[in-house]
């Protein structure tokens, strides 16, 4: 299969060190809206606190929608440098969202908030450590396991005939 060539491997490398990269982004920017969304407590939610969120975090883009805050990073951010075509790819996921939690009276419910950014900071750190991972130490696992899977069906298929085969799938 094609992952098995060398350069997919470059690829998937750049690929998930870039998505690494912009995941640590989206924690950094979790940690600095935090004392923010404290300020806000009990105010109503709207434009102003993503412009307070602005002036502290620089290296993202931060939006409000509904009681849904955005971040995401720009067109070059979300970017890797592509081994067998020419040009780039694009990471799998460039932009994360949160709900504030809001009271009956739309009022920001800050240690609920606080709560859900923690678990999404943990979340995503998670996933940064399933990426390095991956990149470290399973492709070359799941590609010798890959092997091994082709080459046990080439040897299922060469002990049965084509007539059961065609009655006993695997699939």
């Amino acid at each position: 299969m094609y992952y098995t060539e060398p350069y997919r491997k470059k690829e998937f490398t750049a690929k998930y060190q870039q998505q690494e990269r912009v995941y640590q982004l989206f924690v950094t920017a979790l940690k600095a809206i935090k004392p923010i969304i404290a300020q806000y407590d009990g105010k109503v939610v709207n434009v102003k606190l993503v412009k307070s969120a602005k002036e502290v975090i620089k290296d993202v883009f931060v939006s409000l929608s509904g009681n849904t805050i955005n971040i995401s990073v720009d067109s070059l951010t979300r970017m890797y440098k592509s081994e067998n075509t020419p040009g780039n790819g694009n990471i799998d996921k460039s932009n994360y969202e949160f709900t504030i939690s809001t009271d009956d009276n739309k009022r920001l419910d800050s240690v609920k908030t606080i709560e859900t950014i923690n678990e999404e900071i943990n979340y995503l750190i998670s996933e940064i450590t399933a990426i390095l991972n991956d990149i470290s130490f399973n492709y070359d696992k799941e590609v010798e396991e890959y092997k091994k899977l082709k080459q046990a069906i080439k040897d299922y298929e060469q002990r049965f005939s084509n007539r059961l085969k065609r009655y006993i799938r695997i699939d």
